[in-house]
């Protein structure tokens, strides 16, 4: 048999690899080699270089000589984030008070603490935080953390900024004079910074009436315009909201609006999403005012006919419809290309925006790793001598082939972790998981492909035919099985939250690079060592000597009725157990701060393991810090135990929630007791519980 050409499967194995190792090498550096102090540094200078690099001409050689740079010093930018289970994050409290609007308007606690949830959930996604967990807690406040970010104020600023929805005439660039007003505020703020605004800009075409900004440029664009001091008093510039993050070719729209607010949000009581009759597929948002809403809306649209009208929320565009007509009646909708989760958010942004309920900053703070460093460590640490035990059976099992499934095995996790770092992808436990758990599937494709090549090699077939036929025999089982795995962990990305999500995408990388490894690396090898005869035949070991005899047909009804036995005792076993099946993850708990004294430093192992021993399921324990504090004995803790009540901790409280209360912090104090050493009969003076609170789940709504 001929030899084959496979240049082009070459040179995509190649690309492949050199491009993974290209994504994933600043990681490997940023948190492989550098320290803290040298990643600090490191930002530092990357951000130094950007200031004075900005806005300056270059050539297309200049600046993939700036980007070859920046890659070789661990460019930041391409990092692979890890999670909260991995390296704590910030901790912030928010919470609210009823006001009689409020109650003016129907709405109770609930619906206002989820008001106050989305909107923070907004606040969120512009701080582009990666898989940040947002919960309620108690009955008037939401916590919030968000992985990695250690500029506490910053992500205050951001959570309690005006959350005011307005309505502002835009300047469209199709209107003589709305054109010609546009140009002079760019060209005014472009001088201002010495041609450092319209070299960023992308002109206006048939899809968009209005200047546009790319991902990279926004930041400094944005920058320039909130400090520019040229702007006309009658002139404001904003932007539209951020790009899912998953769309890296959108781009930012620039808006000139009038500065007067046309009509204020304040006046909107009500709105809803609802699908747009006239577009089927997509969505569109109905709004209400009040009385006085209505005539100063209807009053806006009639003396502005045919022009655009930008609905600003929170200082973002998020829309900017041409008026058709004069508007009256006090309603209103918003349409556009919505989809049904989008206009969701947008509705509730609005009534958020006219909510009358003041926020207030309860809590701030940093928090360590939901783990531990320790159990981070050993999660990791178990995961790769689980697949280091599975490479040496391959090894041992397979020999040759085995050898080749172990090559194909580390490309593959090449090929996973390059793939993290383009798209950005947060690493979380469940996601190294995911990644363990995919890489396990390749090595089930392989072992498919070779116990078929084994089948073909029995009835005297060549090494080359073996390996086609093995191929052709176990690529349809390979496909089904890696296709149905897809097809779930698509479901858990789009419903998924927090570490189920990061399994999730995890796991969906690892399916596509597995399929790839198997079907295109392995094959690849194998078809090398067989079409240039370094092998006359794969060896392979064999539990089973020569063929079975068992019927395996003749007994499938057993078979399948004792399938079926299994999955209803294990269906009623689930039922059984209720809400025991669930971690704190995924259902509500409590929520507590606690503060051992003790003169040694108590870590949060310390701390998870007391209360594993106290048989509290799967608690969760993050060391905690406000900043002020002269003891690093605190402690956020949450169980899946929902006992507690709703106040915060006092040793001399009386009545039937003070009981419940104590109820279970008695136990997390009994728990943490011997961590304490400080001599005394009073359990506040060894074991503080700072606070306890019921929270909602992590995962999900």
């Amino acid at each position: 048999m001929q030899k084959k050409n496979h240049l082009y499967r070459t040179l995509l194995i190649f690309v492949a690899v050199v491009v993974s190792v290209i994504n994933f090498y600043p990681s490997v550096g940023w948190y492989g080699i550098l320290d803290d102090a040298g990643r600090e540094k490191r930002s530092d200078q990357f951000e130094q270089e950007d200031r004075e690099r900005a806005g300056q001409d270059v050539g297309l050689f200049q600046e993939m000589k700036w980007g070859m740079s920046r890659w070789a010093q661990f460019n930041n930018e391409w990092l692979i984030t890890p999670g909260l289970d991995l390296q704590g994050g910030v901790h912030i409290v928010v919470g609210f008070e009823m006001t009689e609007e409020a109650t003016e308007r129907g709405l109770t606690l609930s619906q206002v603490q989820d008001m106050v949830l989305q909107r923070i959930r907004m606040r969120i996604e512009e701080f582009e935080a990666k898989e940040p967990i947002i919960q309620k807690l108690g009955t008037n406040q939401v916590q919030i953390q968000l992985p990695g970010e250690k500029n506490i104020e910053h992500a205050v600023k951001l959570i309690f900024g005006a959350g005011v929805m307005d309505f502002h005439i835009a300047a469209k660039l199709e209107d003589a004079q709305d054109q010609a007003d546009t140009i002079d505020v760019l060209k005014l703020v472009d001088a201002e910074y010495k041609n450092g605004i319209i070299p960023f800009l992308e002109a206006p075409n048939y899809n968009s009436p209005f200047f546009r900004v790319s991902q990279k440029n926004f930041k400094l664009v944005s920058e320039r315009f909130e400090k520019a001091t040229s702007i006309p008093d009658n002139r404001i510039v904003r932007f539209s909201p951020p790009p899912a993050e998953y769309d890296t070719e959108s781009d930012y729209t620039l808006y000139v609006l009038n500065a007067e607010v046309g009509v204020k949000g304040e006046y909107i009581n009500s709105a809803s999403a609802r699908p747009n009759p006239e577009s089927p597929g997509s969505w569109m948002i109905l709004f209400g005012f009040n009385t006085e809403g209505a005539k100063a809306f209807g009053e806006l649209t009639g003396n502005n006919v045919d022009r655009s009208l930008a609905i600003v929320l929170d200082g973002k565009v998020m829309s900017a419809p041409n008026i058709n007509e004069r508007i009256g009646g006090g309603s209103g909708n918003i349409s556009g290309s919505f989809s049904s989760e989008e206009a969701q958010s947008v509705a509730i942004a609005l009534n958020s925006g006219s909510m009358p309920v003041p926020l207030r900053e309860d809590y701030k703070g940093i928090v360590g790793p939901t783990l531990g460093g320790e159990s981070a460590k050993k999660g990791i640490t178990s995961s790769f001598i689980g697949l280091i035990v599975v490479m040496i059976f391959m090894l041992l099992y397979y020999r040759a082939a085995g050898l080749i499934a172990n090559i194909s095995l580390l490309i593959n996790a090449v090929l996973i972790m390059g793939a993290f770092a383009y798209f950005g992808t947060t690493l979380t436990l469940p996601g190294i998981a995911g990644l363990i758990l995919t890489i396990g599937m390749a090595v089930d494709a392989n072992v498919l492909i070779f116990e078929r090549i084994r089948e073909e090699a029995k009835v005297g077939k060549s090494l080359q035919h073996c390996v086609e036929g093995g191929y052709a025999r176990a690529a349809s089982a390979i496909w089904d099985a890696n296709i149905t795995t897809l097809i779930a962990a698509v479901v858990l990305t789009q419903f998924g939250t927090g570490p189920v999500q990061g399994f999730a995408v995890a796991l969906s990388i690892g399916v596509c690079t597995s399929v790839f490894a198997a079907l295109v690396v392995s094959r690849a090898f194998l078809e090398f060592v067989a079409e240039r005869q370094l092998l006359k035949e794969f060896t392979m070991a064999s539990i089973l000597k020569g063929e079975s005899s068992f019927d395996f047909l003749g007994n499938r009804k057993v078979a399948a009725l004792a399938s079926i036995a299994v999955i209803l005792v294990g269906a009623g076993y689930f039922v059984m157990r209720g809400q025991d099946n669930f971690g704190v993850d995924f259902t509500n708990g409590t929520n507590m701060q606690v503060s051992i004294h003790s003169d040694a430093v108590v870590s949060g192992e310390d701390v998870r393991e007391a209360l594993d021993a106290a048989h509290f399921p799967s608690p969760s324990v993050q060391e905690a810090s406000d900043g002020t504090l002269a003891d690093t004995n605190r402690f956020l803790i949450r169980i899946a135990d929902e006992t507690s009540t709703d106040v915060a901790i006092d040793p001399d409280t009386e009545g039937a929630e003070g009981a419940l209360t104590k109820s279970v912090s008695d136990d997390v104090q009994n728990a943490l007791l011997s961590l304490s050493d400080v001599t005394s009969d009073v359990l506040n003076e060894k074991v503080e519980i700072l606070e306890a609170q019921t929270v909602g789940p992590a995962v999900g709504n």
